[in-house]
């Protein structure tokens, strides 16, 4: 509660800690928290960008790190500049 009542009034972070924190509430400006299944979303892509059948019986490079971040229930940040 305290962290959530920061970023609405930053008085309340002491001022020994306010450049750092200062630094993370700029860099969680550019921060996006994106919610669904990016694996599907690249697969879906690669389905669109190919013309014929295939048969996969293994993930694709491009999938396998988000796969391992979706079975270890890993939150997933994109950084976006405005």
């Amino acid at each position: 509660m305290l962290v959530l009542q920061a970023f609405k009034s930053d008085s309340l972070v002491p001022w020994k800690i306010r450049n750092r924190w200062d630094n993370c509430v700029s860099l969680t400006r550019h921060m996006i928290y994106k919610k669904g299944n990016r694996c599907a979303d690249k697969l879906a892509n690669i389905g669109l960008s190919i013309n014929s059948l295939v048969w996969r019986n293994d993930l694709p490079n491009i999938v396998r790190a988000d796969y391992t971040r979706n079975r270890l229930r890993l939150p997933c940040f994109r950084f976006v500049n405005f």
